[in-house]
């Protein structure tokens, strides 16, 4: 049981004054709120914009390749079962031809034209852009990625280099190696120190090199995987 000290104190009155004081504060944050609504829509529109224009000029690089298109086989056509052969269930399923490693500064320069430009050629590419949709988990579609690609093609670089999770992904294709070459290296504004200083395995092997041109690079990943 409460019971008031002041006698004058009207209580009503009070409430209805902090109730308008509320109010008259919900109004002006009204316009704030808008405002807010506005900038952002337009900062998404902008990058929208943006990531448009620049698949317009990665497309413009694919179509500027000289080398024949190979078809892509459609998804739904699959060879006839042997009966008589039962199926390694020990082997991963294959969805990709190659899965694409690489540090996010290169995908600009290289990653993505690379990877539209292997997809045009009729290859199953695994890559960031294309497979990953809105609320998967990263891990989780790298991880099936890299165990049901055929290849790795792993981008090269200084940031590569200097990140965690394209080394991660290298040491995945790298235990898939104990039955065959997997690892499809690309040299992309790195040299033969660089590389050996990273890792001298790699150095060993045949590359592709970004600045002999991505037509060089394509052709040459096409040459293995369609061998």
């Amino acid at each position: 049981m409460y019971q008031l000290t002041d006698a004058q104190f009207d209580v009503n009155a009070a409430a209805d004054r902090t109730i308008g004081q509320v109010k008259q504060y919900l109004q002006n944050m009204q316009g704030s709120a808008e405002r807010l609504k506005e900038d952002i829509q337009q900062l998404v529109n902008a990058l929208i914009a943006k990531r448009k224009q620049e698949r317009g000029t990665h497309a413009q690089i694919v179509a500027g390749l000289k080398i024949p298109v190979r078809q892509a086989v459609p998804v739904t056509t699959a060879a006839p079962l042997n009966r008589t052969h039962k199926p390694d269930s020990s082997k991963p399923m294959e969805e990709w031809d190659v899965f694409i490693s690489h540090a996010s500064e290169d995908k600009d320069a290289l990653a993505t034209p690379l990877a539209e430009a292997l997809r045009a050629k009729g290859l199953r590419v695994w890559y960031d852009d294309f497979a990953l949709k809105l609320g998967d988990s990263l891990r989780q579609s790298i991880d099936r990625g890299l165990a049901h690609s055929r290849f790795g093609v792993v981008i090269l670089s200084g940031y590569f280099f200097q990140k965690h999770w394209p080394q991660q992904e290298l040491n995945g294709l790298v235990t898939r190696e104990d039955k065959g070459k997997v690892i499809l290296p690309v040299w992309h504004g790195v040299g033969f120190a660089e590389v050996r200083n990273y890792s001298p395995m790699l150095a060993d092997r045949k590359a592709a090199h970004s600045k002999d041109g991505l037509a060089s690079v394509v052709s040459l990943i096409l040459e293995v995987v369609a061998g």
